[in-house]
């Protein structure tokens, strides 16, 4: 059985009811082809992944952006940005040691290198700034090696600092020294395997697929992103039924019988997890970009 493929599946979560078009039919024939469309009940605050603070941000903003480690979708943390990582110990004190992955461009052109990390550092360390500056309260410094590799020397140990999947986001230092924080936040610029192309308050995010995405295996199929907010269930079930869009969240659990009975729903999954956060990595890479599975369900 498919369990995703291109526009064809159905997500159900403890949290969240997502449910996705299936190929066969349904879509609104003003629709293009090449666009892949899913409506959220709730619109990111933010655009900038050092400022984010709520659970939506991070469906908007890991689109676009990336970290150095991530959880798949069993929870288990993977390099993603970070070639390999290691815990070591200098003077007596705790330093994680990363290596970065050499092949990494932003969405302008500009190599991925440790600077880039230096200053998601400074950013997030700065309350002015970051919405959560605690979490590097225990940093004493960041030390650049090389382009590709850098260290984080801590005053103390912090185990959260692992738990929270080495904490920064590659954000172009180049590119933001050009455009400062206003001109970031109106155009923002990541790694992430889709491209910002424009934003419009209450109404939508249009994204395009960024053609020079390192990770060949999750690349989008598709050629367009858009995420619609439509806050009203009931008008974002509607959409979905008329074909308006491929993919909801936030089904209403009394209507999650009548969306399984759709022909257009193949796959129905339960996840037990209290938060979607950890399955959304996976449905951005095989529901969101429609990566089409093998019946085994290799990629």
């Amino acid at each position: 059985m498919r369990l995703f493929a291109l526009l064809k599946a159905a997500v159900i979560t403890a949290s969240v009811v997502t449910a996705a078009l299936s190929s066969a039919g349904g879509r609104a024939a003003d629709r293009p082809a090449d666009t892949f469309v899913a409506a959220f009940a709730a619109e990111s605050t933010v655009l900038d992944p050092t400022k984010l603070i709520a659970g939506v941000d991070q469906y908007y903003l890991s689109q676009m952006f990336e970290t150095l480690v991530r959880p798949d979708p069993t929870g288990k943390t993977v390099n993603w940005l970070a070639e390999s990582w290691s815990l070591q110990e200098e003077n007596g004190k705790t330093v994680i040691d990363i290596h970065l992955r050499k092949n990494v461009v932003f969405h302008n052109g500009d190599p991925m290198t440790s600077a880039d990390f230096e200053l998601s550092f400074q950013r997030s360390k700065d309350p002015k700034i970051s919405r959560q500056p605690q979490r590097q309260a225990k940093v004493e410094r960041f030390e650049i090696v090389d382009d590709h590799h850098f260290k984080i020397h801590f005053s103390e140990p912090d185990g959260a600092y692992i738990a929270m999947y080495l904490q920064l986001y590659a954000i172009p230092k180049k590119y933001f020294a050009s455009v400062g924080e206003e001109g970031f936040a109106k155009n923002p610029v990541g790694t992430g395997p889709w491209k910002f192309i424009s934003r419009t308050l209450k109404e939508n995010l249009k994204l395009t697929r960024f053609e020079n995405y390192w990770n060949n295996e999750h690349a989008p199929k598709i050629k367009n992103l858009e995420i619609r907010i439509i806050p009203e269930d009931l008008t974002r079930v509607a959409a979905f039924k008329n074909g308006e869009v491929d993919w909801i969240d936030g089904v209403p659990p009394a209507m999650v019988s009548e969306i399984k009975a759709m022909i257009r729903c193949e796959d129905v999954q339960y996840h037990q997890r209290q938060s979607p956060l950890y399955r959304f990595p996976e449905l951005r890479s095989e529901v969101a970009i429609c990566q089409a599975r093998s019946p085994a369900g290799g990629c």
